[in-house]
């Protein structure tokens, strides 16, 4: 890699223009390293390019087609130079101080590929005029990180600083939608990369902003989001078994993440839910759902019948 730089922060962006410029000033001109901002605009359409036309080194700006978040980071990837990559939604935030102590750590623990460390949540209120409200989350020493993200345990993306030589042969998954960053993560982690948790509280490595009293998702994004859950259940199925890394311990946190995911497209997909169930029961056939209820149910009539008694009565 010629004429390599420390840090490459890579910026999909999409129609939100001020959001953009506050992401950009939470850390332009405040990073005591070399650096660029790789910003890909999506197909913007409400003034974004002409911004993007007016702004310099260390600033690099690509423009495409409105083809998703997960293609224009990988369009940014394809770009960048930096010894470490942070990936930066447009509506989020940095705390630059943090981001060179992730570096730092990185550089005295050469053992170690990514670095995460605490953050913050920011909800930003649409329906009242109120103060946005701020949210200090401890992520914590973790030990097998893909068995924690199997469970659920999630860290903002802008959280994560790599070493480019973790993420040269990873891609961000177009098929995975709303779910690519916890995609991306997981294969970071099935690759073999070893993570490292600085801690930071009270400050945060980033904040990531979450828009409160916004009308729900439309029923099609919420099967489609479900649809996505389930891609990525049978892939990191498929690639850990390929791999031999599907432990006992694994295929039961993946049977808990099907029988999740078959609850909710039992009121909207059921053959895929039954097909969540057959994953389910495949790979851990001793699961035993939680709750008191279910799993008398299910001793009772099968996964499939309390799955649509429960959705008939109006429990799921």
């Amino acid at each position: 890699m010629s004429n390599q730089i420390d840090l490459s922060i890579i910026i999909p962006t999409y129609n939100r223009l001020v959001l953009l410029q506050n992401a950009i000033a939470s850390f332009h001109n405040q990073l005591d390293c070399t650096y660029e901002a790789i910003i890909v605009d999506d197909g913007s359409t409400d003034g974004t390019r002409e911004y993007l036309q007016t702004l310099e080194a260390p600033f690099i700006s690509i423009l495409q087609d409105h083809l998703g978040a997960a293609a224009a980071r990988n369009t940014g990837m394809n770009a960048l130079r930096g010894r470490y990559v942070k990936f930066l939604d447009d509506d989020d935030l940095l705390d630059p101080q943090v981001l060179q102590r992730q570096m730092k750590y990185l550089d005295q623990n050469q053992d170690v590929e990514v670095c995460y460390s605490d953050w913050g949540q920011l909800f930003q209120y649409t329906d009242r005029d109120v103060a946005d409200e701020k949210k200090l989350v401890i992520a914590g020493e973790k030990g097998e990180i893909l068995d924690e993200l199997l469970s659920d345990w999630w860290c903002s993306p802008a959280n994560y600083l790599y070493r480019n030589r973790c993420i040269t042969n990873i891609r961000w998954d177009l098929n995975a939608w709303s779910l690519d960053d916890f995609d991306f993560v997981v294969h970071v982690s099935i690759d073999g990369a070893r993570f490292g948790y600085l801690p930071t509280a009270p400050e945060v490595a980033s904040w990531n902003r979450v828009i409160v009293n916004v009308p729900s998702l439309a029923r099609r994004d919420l099967v489609r989001r479900f649809h996505a859950h389930k891609f990525l259940l049978d892939k990191f199925s498929d690639l850990l078994k390929e791999k031999g890394l599907l432990t006992p311990k694994r295929k039961c946190l993946l049977a808990r993440q099907y029988f999740n995911v078959a609850l909710r497209l039992m009121a909207h997909d059921r053959t895929k839910s039954d097909q969540c169930i057959q994953k389910m029961r495949a790979l851990c056939p001793d699961f035993s759902p939680p709750g008191r209820r279910m799993p008398i149910l299910v001793r009772l009539i099968g996964y499939k019948g309390a799955l649509a008694l429960l959705h008939r009565l109006g429990r799921l």
